[in-house]
């Protein structure tokens, strides 16, 4: 094994460094397999298998591990996990710990990095549910760090460590401007300014509203409905009452005596959520359908969001009963609607297939309008999925079509090289030479 951290696999060695960089570490070298916390006397499992994690307590936990902790690495993935543990995808648990890591922290590791840039890769697209954090970044080449570390520190410090961004030098002029801003703040002394001159635990009252705050900013960004009550889907209903009641008991109004008016407004909106999504998760039925529909369209948080992901099911099923039948365009205009809804790729993929349908109808004229609007579709369901091998075949014909001839060639040569043997693309790789050559023959 040439990856460093690979070398430590099923040899009982312990590794000493920061869980989510040993986390970042694992998911590039596409590690499975068992990882074994090791903090003082306590022992917990993490278990990874391809793209999924397993844990059965707390992220928190792990974003609160001190520099002695130890972890040590098996191949072995427990069969039983499902049932045991709850799921993640890889990527948001590594982002769920970086989350909950004191702020403080996370700015002392970024300092050495402030004055520079960062560049995200086109592969950081398929991170979803960092989509809203990473929208003002897209089609930036370089973006100064420095300038947007109060607000998106956690996402760049996630990005940088997974490798979906790198660090780019700034230039000296650049590095100059923003060394002079760095002189002036007091970012990275460690200190929580805006508590300054107050005393938060000078009495009972302001330590309980300390520790309702704590708990309500540990819980509040919770990824789904299952994950608000620390369960995973087919738990045991008894559980899922417990953990409602242990909540409940936690920021229930008769409780919220002498705290400020904005931590208990804070509390207020908490209990109305977990109360509608305990009715939710109560319901079998509702239990199971949501989630059928996450495993499609990714987290469901609340009730708005289920009724509204079922409602997208429905015409997504309504749409491809259109594509079934030959009504393409009306198919289109669905499956359109239901990716810019949900930015899912399956809709797109599938209005792709529906409007390329069409084309024998279309005139020069109308083609040259919408095969450009089909390769955009293309290229942006690139950046979210690995598509179905047909879609690489319509980008090489709109290519050809568009005269584009450089772009058409690197598409049919990725085709062979994972299809070395495949007649049709051979067959139109000498079809676009042949033609691309006559061409360029009368042009002479």
């Amino acid at each position: 094994m040439s990856d460093p951290i690979l070398q430590y696999v099923n040899t009982g060695k312990k590794l000493n460094l920061r869980v989510e960089k040993m986390l970042a570490a694992l998911y590039l070298s596409q590690f499975s397999g068992t990882v074994t916390v090791i903090n003082g006397t306590e022992e917990y499992k993490i278990v990874i298998n391809g793209d999924l994690a397993f844990f059965d307590r707390s992220v928190i936990t792990l974003s609160a591990l001190d520099e002695k902790t130890l972890f040590k690495l098996d191949s072995e993935v427990p069969e039983d996990i499902k049932k045991r543990a709850k799921e993640y995808n890889f990527l948001e648990f590594i982002f769920k710990v970086i989350e909950n890591i004191d702020r403080h922290n996370i700015l002392s590791l970024l300092k050495p990095v402030a004055a520079e840039q960062f560049s995200i890769r086109p592969e950081a697209a398929k991170l979803m549910f960092l989509y809203a954090e990473m929208e003002p970044f897209i089609g930036s080449n370089r973006i100064e760090i420095f300038s947007n570390l109060k607000k998106n520190y956690r996402t760049i410090y996630f990005l940088l460590t997974t490798r979906f961004a790198s660090v780019v030098k700034s230039t000296d002029a650049e590095r100059a401007a923003i060394n002079e801003k760095l002189a002036r703040t007091n970012m990275f002394d460690g200190k929580d300014h805006d508590e300054d001159n107050k005393d938060v635990f000078k009495n009972q009252e302001l330590t309980y509203a300390q520790k309702l705050s704590e708990f309500i900013s540990a819980n509040e960004k919770y990824r789904d409905v299952f994950s608000l009550f620390g369960l995973a889907y087919g738990f045991d209903e008894r559980d899922l009452h417990k953990r409602y009641v242990d909540i409940v008991q936690k920021i229930h109004p008769d409780r919220l005596h002498d705290v400020p008016p904005a931590l208990m407004e804070k509390a207020e909106k908490m209990l109305k959520t977990v109360s509608e999504n305990y009715e939710l998760l109560k319901n079998e039925e509702d239990s199971k359908s949501i989630n059928e529909l996450m495993k499609k369209y990714g987290p469901i948080r609340t009730r708005t969001d289920y009724v509204r992901l079922k409602e997208y099911d429905e015409a997504l099923f309504k749409g491809t009963s259109l594509l079934r039948l030959g009504e393409f365009e009306a198919a289109a205009i669905v499956f359109n609607e239901i990716f810019l809804q949900t930015l899912n790729p399956v809709p797109l993929e599938k209005k792709i297939f529906s409007l390329w349908n069409l084309r024998t109808k279309w005139n020069e004229e109308k083609k040259l309008v919408k095969y450009p609007e089909i390769k955009n579709d293309i290229l942006t369901l690139l950046k979210l999925k690995e598509p179905d091998f047909e879609i690489f075949f319509i980008l090489a014909e709109i290519y050809e079509y568009l005269k584009l001839i450089p772009d058409c060639m690197k598409v049919l040569v990725l085709i062979l090289k994972h299809d070395p043997e495949n007649l049709r693309a051979k067959g139109m790789k000498k079809r676009v030479m042949y033609y691309d050559q006559q061409d360029k023959d009368k042009k002479k």
